[in-house]
């Protein structure tokens, strides 16, 4: 008996999560180019905790990329990224520390 009310309030947890996660990505839906304006703010200041945010906030744009199956699309703009970032070791570290890049 115990089992079951602890799997029907994991299920809840779950589902409450899901539910948070999407709303999260649809009001990141509505200001996804303000977003994308941010990122590259962040970049062109070279430094260390902006390239942090950056990151941050790519993973949120792929993960959102996910959700509307727009991964591909998102691909192509990490991949232009890291071609005209190439020199900055910096950022191109935390993008693939954080998965963004592909090997």
């Amino acid at each position: 008996m115990a089992e079951k009310e602890t799997n029907q309030r994991l299920e809840k947890e779950g589902e409450l999560e899901r539910q948070t996660k999407i709303q999260k990505l649809e009001t990141l839906a509505k200001k996804v180019d303000k977003v994308w304006e941010q990122v590259f703010e962040a970049i062109a200041l070279k430094q260390a905790k902006p390239y942090d945010q950056a990151v941050a906030s790519l993973i949120d744009l792929r993960d959102l990329a996910e959700y509307q199956g727009k991964l591909e699309e998102f691909q192509t703009s990490i991949n232009k990224i890291q071609k005209d970032y190439s020199k900055r070791p910096g950022l191109i570290s935390r993008l693939h520390k954080a998965g963004l890049l592909e090997k």
